[in-house]
């Protein structure tokens, strides 16, 4: 849900972005901070994957949801475009992370008995009826 909400986000502040009262970016540049967020998400998603096997879910969770957190404040402090797609990188790479720590722990809670929906329906469930209304 936080995912399409950042893309919302810069998309909904683009033309504020390339006022010449903000921070005046080319719409390359406030295109190029969504890239940013976008590349951040699946690195963070390798990096932070892998990571939770090893440290666990809950350590990772909160490391990137810090992460995140950390990311979307300081992007509200950008004094540049530079600035602006380092810390939506950095938002990114929390995102991803929080993709790979969180889809995980949902998987393993749902029930396993045999009357329960396979493995994965409420992940399933989550990410696509909301599509449908």
């Amino acid at each position: 849900m936080l995912d399409g909400l950042e893309v919302t986000i810069i998309g909904a502040l683009g033309a504020v972005l390339t006022s010449p009262h903000t921070l005046n970016l080319s719409p390359q540049a406030v295109g190029a901070s969504g890239s940013c967020y976008l590349a951040g998400a699946v690195a963070g998603a390798l990096l932070f994957g892998a990571a939770t096997d090893r440290f666990g879910r809950r350590r990772i969770f909160f490391l990137t949801l810090g992460c995140y957190l950390a990311g979307v404040a300081l992007s509200a402090f950008a004094w540049n475009g530079a600035a602006l797609g380092a810390f939506r990188l950095l938002t990114g790479l929390g995102i991803g992370g929080e993709y790979a720590a969180v889809n995980s722990a949902v998987d393993e809670l749902i029930v396993t008995a045999a009357s329960a929906p396979p493995r994965g329906a409420g992940l399933f469930a989550g990410h696509c009826l909301p599509e449908f209304g």
